[in-house]
């Protein structure tokens, strides 16, 4: 299990000081792998013990075992990086990690949240995220939901105050940090309409907010440099199948309703 995915799981549970510094630690590895505890603690301007129960606190023995994983990651990218035959095999794993996530988590509560929508939204942050909030849409309409995209941010705004506790939204976004969603999020969270977060795997503000999470793995490549977000429509393929399998076994009785 990598270092984003402990800290999803730990996500809850965590503060905000802990979740800075670990925060840090995903976006500067190459310096983390070089440092020792002390160092990075006075990066993160905590104290050095506080840096070591938060690592602990995540599953990691200690700062050596992150560093271990750290390291060893980072010797994976540069064996890939530039063959054209292993960025096959990472988008490959892409897929892969993402399907194999997707089945370790129990979605029954989010599907049944899904079917009782009285109304439901989608809306994606960049225009390929956009695209996977249509493509929702699309494959909703043969579970016999209908979905309202909408394209612009603006129009998310506009709608905001009209969503109420017996609508769902789908929010995705690449990063899950766009300050401007995750406010319309806190929004809805406080008035207790449930959302649906599809976002990189990793710590994010939306998910932690969000009712449900949904995540995909998305390569970055450095030759070419590029970001492949190839398993976002796997993914979307991947949960609208499961959702419709959900609601043709209730209706054939195979799972008990309520």
């Amino acid at each position: 299990m990598d270092l984003e995915q402990k800290v999803n799981q730990s996500f809850q549970q965590l503060n905000s000081d802990e979740i800075q510094c670990l925060n840090f630690i995903i976006e500067h590895k190459d310096i983390v792998s070089n440092s020792t505890l002390n160092e990075i603690s006075k990066l993160c301007h905590v104290s050095a013990s506080f840096l070591f129960r938060t690592i602990k606190k995540v599953g990691y023995s200690g700062f050596s075992e992150l560093k271990y994983e750290i390291k060893k990651e980072e010797n994976t990218l540069k064996e890939m990086t530039g063959q054209p035959e292993n960025i096959n095999c990472q988008l490959h794993e892409d897929i892969d990690k993402t399907i194999k996530y997707f089945n370790t988590v129990n979605h029954t509560e989010m599907f049944r949240s899904i079917m009782d929508a009285s109304r439901i939204f989608s809306y994606g942050t960049g225009w390929e995220q956009k695209m996977a909030a249509e493509k929702i849409t699309r494959n909703f309409i043969y579970s016999g939901k209908f979905v309202t995209n909408f394209p612009a941010l603006e129009e998310l705004s506009v709608a905001e105050k009209a969503l109420n506790e017996k609508d769902i939204v789908f929010l995705i976004s690449l990063s899950g940090n766009n300050e401007r969603i995750v406010n319309i999020a806190k929004d809805f969270r406080r008035r207790n309409i449930k959302m649906v977060s599809i976002t990189q795997f990793g710590t994010n503000k939306l998910a932690g907010i969000s009712t449900y999470n949904l995540y995909y793995y998305a390569s970055e490549f450095h030759k070419p440099r590029h970001r492949s977000i190839v398993s976002l429509y796997t993914l979307v393929e991947l949960f609208s199948l499961h959702y419709k399998l959900f609601t043709e076994q209730l209706e054939n009785g195979g799972l008990q309703n309520g």
